[in-house]
């Protein structure tokens, strides 16, 4: 899953209930896995589903 982090400034991301940080590029894009995604939407006003990067069903 695609994010977008509104805080172009933040490089990475780790939570306590996270296996792994998730990065950020430049522009505040990440990826990650959905459920992680998912969480990270619920849990961050900042960080968002990226309004048009999206997984390919072959991935």
């Amino acid at each position: 899953m695609y994010l977008q982090n509104d805080n172009t400034a933040t490089r990475s991301l780790k939570t306590p209930w996270m296996d792994e940080p998730i990065s950020f590029s430049e522009d505040g894009t990440g990826r990650c896995s959905r459920d992680v995604g998912e969480r990270l939407v619920e849990e961050f006003d900042g960080i968002r589903v990226h309004p048009t990067k999206r997984e390919s069903h072959t991935e």
